[in-house]
């Protein structure tokens, strides 16, 4: 039976009943669940299904992109916040926050999601998953992704920057040089307290500059994820 929770706790026990991937561990969720109390937080569970969501606030500003041009409607609109539903984990929306050996029926799934929300987006990786009986969704890009096909003649960064266009390659020289002196630090859970302020402010500048702006990341979050050992964070320093 499909089920759904806002509450860590209340699944703790069961999520892990079956095989989950990495993205879906609930200790690695438990560091977006402490660290975000402003986003609602979603566990769906059912026997075979797990499925981690947000319902977040979002500024007009940051959807009109996206939506059909009207002067006059989007003046009003700029001032009002809207709910969306995210079905994915908005801080890593390139990796699937789902698990499921069966289509998905996104009728039954919103049915059963009994929170006020005014948009819904659901990832591509999603959508094809899915049992969709209602054919009014509007595909949107909110952000393509950088990939960078590896050559099979490249065994380093020098063939990579000599397959570059002239312009691009000069540039490219430029920043090794300007950035030479850099020194890279592998930063402990001690060194992401000390420097907490300074990441978060750089990742808000990064994150201003998007197309589409979800919920802000509290970059706390980083000195969970190490001393957990979910990850290992770089730290450049001139």
């Amino acid at each position: 039976m499909l089920k759904v929770f806002t509450k860590i706790e209340s699944v703790q026990k069961q999520w892990g009943a079956i095989k989950i991937p990495d993205f879906l561990n609930i200790n690695f969720l438990q560091v977006y669940y402490q660290n975000h109390p402003h986003v609602k937080h979603l566990f769906v569970v059912d026997t075979d299904m797990r499925l981690y969501a947000h319902i977040f606030k979002i500024t007009f500003n940051k959807t009109k992109n996206y939506l059909k041009s009207n002067s006059v409607a989007n003046f009003f609109l700029s001032f009002i916040n809207f709910d969306v539903l995210y079905l994915t984990n908005s801080y890593i929306t390139n990796v699937p926050a789902f698990v499921s050996n069966k289509a998905i029926n996104l009728k039954q799934l919103l049915n059963t999601i009994k929170h006020n929300y005014s948009i819904i987006v659901i990832p591509d990786f999603l959508f094809e998953k899915m049992i969709v009986e209602d054919v009014n969704y509007t595909k949107i890009e909110v952000e393509q992704e950088m990939v960078l096909d590896i050559r099979i003649n490249w065994s380093g960064l020098e063939d990579y920057i000599s397959d570059l266009k002239k312009k691009y390659r000069n540039k490219v020289k430029s920043i090794i040089k300007q950035t030479n002196n850099l020194e890279i630090r592998n930063l402990d859970s001690n060194d992401l307290e000390v420097y907490a302020i300074d990441m978060q402010t750089l990742f808000n500048q990064v994150a201003r500059s998007s197309r589409f702006k979800g919920p802000e990341f509290n970059t706390a979050s980083f000195v969970s994820f190490v001393s957990k050992g979910f990850m290992s964070v770089d730290g450049y320093f001139l």
